[in-house]
């Protein structure tokens, strides 16, 4: 998840291969720079990673604050 292949992947998995050239190189080649020079932001994707398997509980709050906080068009 730290890589540049693996952010390369997370770009890219189960984008149709028509769409791929779509996608701009812009963002993927910002996300791998700050990556690799911004030290804590490995400290962050791995905080995050990690609360993957405990976020589920806080969801009824999640989604009562969406649901109070809806935008009317």
């Amino acid at each position: 998840m730290l890589t540049a292949d693996s952010i390369n992947f997370q770009y890219k998995h189960g984008v149709p291969e028509e769409y791929i050239n779509r996608l701009s190189p812009d963002g993927l080649a910002l996300d791998i720079h700050y990556m690799d020079t911004r030290n804590e932001m490995k400290d962050v994707q791995l905080d995050l990673w990690y609360s993957y398997g405990t976020n589920v509980e806080s969801y009824p709050k999640w989604q009562a604050y969406l649901e109070n906080h809806k935008y009317h068009y």
